[in-house]
């Protein structure tokens, strides 16, 4: 009976240990486990992120390349439009200015004709004599025309009507254009004439 006792608290020990170690190794194999669970469930959540994030990069980069290739926003329009109509507008402007100019340099050019020939006949068709007198040239242009004499200062000690010619100061004003808004042009000379009596 001693002897079966005592071999039995022999080999319980033993037994002990190799159900400790046992459960040990289980524990560990269960642990491992669990981890390689985690880890892929880890690496599979992770990929999907990757892959929603790819996704959305897609999605904002297609998002973007659509709005380049879109066209205009309605602001860029409307500056367009603002920088047109102002360039157009000095267009307009500088296009109706040098307008008006050639049509005023031709018109006082033409004035100018008529004043030449009305003085180029004055003393030879028309008498050259003191008064005033106006007229027309056509249905837009009228004249009036002013003379009267010059008198020179002698500087020889000599008398002012010792002069064997008259000279007259001719005043030549040309007009044109409509009641309100007139235009003139004036031309002034100095003509000469022979005293009566003078050879």
């Amino acid at each position: 009976m001693t002897r079966r006792g005592s071999r039995s608290a022999c080999v319980g020990p033993d037994l002990v240990r190799t159900l400790v170690l046992h459960q040990e190794h289980s524990d560990k194999v269960r642990r491992h486990a669990i981890e390689s669970l985690g880890q892929e469930r880890s690496d599979k959540v992770r990929t999907h992120k990757s892959f929603g994030q790819e996704r959305s990069d897609k999605v904002r980069t297609h998002a973007i390349k659509g709005r380049q290739q879109g066209g205009f926003t309605l602001l860029e329009v409307l500056v367009a439009f603002v920088v047109f109509a102002v360039v157009f507008g000095g267009v307009l402007e500088a296009m109706g200015l040098a307008l008006r100019n050639t049509r005023r340099s031709a018109e006082v050019s033409e004035a100018a004709l008529w004043a030449q020939s009305k003085l180029d006949s004055l003393g030879t068709v028309d008498e050259l004599e003191e008064g005033s007198e106006s007229g027309e040239f056509s249905k837009r242009y009228q004249w009036q025309l002013d003379v009267s004499k010059h008198e020179v200062a002698r500087t020889d000690g000599l008398a002012a009507d010792s002069f064997p010619v008259e000279l007259y100061r001719v005043d030549l004003t040309v007009s044109w254009g409509e009641r309100n808004r007139r235009n003139e042009q004036h031309f002034i000379t100095l003509r000469s004439k022979l005293k009566e009596g003078q050879f």
